[in-house]
């Protein structure tokens, strides 16, 4: 049985022990499962908080549903898809080297091997006075070797050269925060930790710049970004860099997805449609994060945004609670395949409709007059978008796969209300 300290830093700053995570075996022969329990002492510190919704504020043992191995909040600190990969292909060769066998990693290996320097949120973990998690230098952004570090995700994902790779990419600590696309993180002059999401094999299109496009329009449209800029770095190949929104002048910030807060698994994570979240808000959040939910989802309808499912979506602590995060992971995609979030329970998860959204604005605490002027608002700030992506670096002639997208029935329906 594996025994591990937890340690969370609130909102105040002060870092405390929170409890003891353990991993225990499956009584079934199954994947092996995690336990905690709470020390007395963070229940009754100033501003403690449950560490997860299924983990109520008491000194019992608890253990997650059933059906999970491990506490979704817990989770949530963990690698995304592009860093347990990542993770899984380095135990693959570990097992090589020492003649064992290979297997997958359970969520509790996981979670730990992430580096405790960029892993996300507030929750730290430990064992014996130190802390767990590799090792991770980032680089300050203005010095870094982009051509080599682009080569390093590229042999990643081609299954190249893979150990030489991972040394590189893990390094800049790249498993964690969440998403499915290359990551590395990387420091600005003050210190500050910022993700940079590198261009992926088989990209179509510049993945990274059209990113920075929708968030420059998402500011313009009342909406909460973080400080975002874009490195080319070839033809048709640029970094987007977005500065970590969990972290503040060196402090970490407790991080909660909207798939934690409504206990999605990961099957569900695009099946609970946009009213669900804001009735979570509502009881969890403020009025003005419900508010601003429904300027992000007819943002969203907008511009084209189809990946965003509820592991996009997320929240922060703060002192006073949880508030909406700053909008991430936000692009136009004119591929098929996509089931997006819908907007109403077993509403349609493509061609959604923006007058749907308006039909129940007051889910989002909204009279119909007042959600009529955010989307005409939102209209109004997305409307350029074309020259704001030239602006951004993309040619004339690559514009025209997405005016579909731009320019589509949402834009036409609110500008003929």
């Amino acid at each position: 049985m594996t025994a591990v300290d937890v340690s969370v830093q609130l909102p105040s700053g002060t870092e405390i022990p929170a409890g003891v995570l353990r991993e225990e075996p499956s009584p079934t022969g199954g994947a092996p499962f995690v336990s905690f329990r709470y020390h007395a002492e963070y229940l009754a510190a100033p501003g403690s908080y449950a560490l997860s919704p299924e983990l109520h504020l008491d000194t019992g043992l608890q253990r997650p549903p059933v059906h999970r191995p491990m506490f979704l909040g817990f989770e949530d600190a963990g690698p995304d898809r592009w860093g347990r990969d990542l993770l899984q292909e380095e135990e693959r060769l570990l097992a090589r080297h020492d003649g064992r066998p290979y297997g997958r990693l359970s969520a509790l290996d996981s979670l730990l091997r992430v580096s405790d320097s960029t892993r996300q949120g507030a929750v730290r973990f430990w064992s014996d006075g130190a802390p767990l998690g590799r090792s991770a230098l980032p680089d300050r952004v203005d010095t870094v070797d982009w051509p080599r570090l682009l080569a390093a995700a590229a042999d990643a994902e081609a299954g190249r050269n893979v150990a030489a790779a991972l040394e590189i990419l893990f390094q800049f600590g790249s498993a964690s925060p969440g998403g499915a696309r290359p990551k590395v993180q990387v420091t600005d002059d003050s210190g500050s930790l910022w993700l940079a999401k590198v261009p992926a094999h088989g990209d179509r299109w510049d993945v990274s710049l059209w990113e920075e496009v929708t968030l420059t329009l998402a500011a313009r449209a009342g909406i909460r970004v973080p400080p975002h800029r874009l490195e080319r770095v070839g033809e048709g190949r640029s970094i987007l860099l977005l500065r970590r929104f969990d972290r503040e002048d060196g402090r970490r910030i407790g991080y909660r997805s909207a798939r934690t807060l409504l206990q999605l698994d990961d099957h569900e994570i695009d099946r609970r449609s946009y009213t669900d979240l804001a009735g979570a808000l509502r009881r969890t959040a403020s009025t003005e994060d419900v508010h601003e939910l429904f300027r992000r989802v007819a943002f969203t309808l907008l511009v084209g945004n189809l990946d965003d499912h509820m592991r996009n979506h997320g929240l922060l602590r703060t002192k006073t609670g949880w508030r909406l995060s700053p909008m991430f992971d936000v692009n136009p995609h004119w591929g098929s395949g996509f089931d997006s979030t819908p907007i109403v329970p077993s509403g349609p998860t493509r061609r959604r409709e923006i007058h749907e959204l308006l039909d129940v604005a007051d889910a989002f605490d909204l009279s119909t007059d007042t959600a009529m002027t955010i989307l005409r608002e939102v209209e109004y700030a997305t409307r350029d978008w074309a020259a704001t992506a030239i602006g951004a670096g993309a040619e004339q002639e690559n514009l025209e796969p997405f005016a579909a997208l731009f320019d589509g029935p949402a834009r036409d329906w609110v500008r003929n209300r």
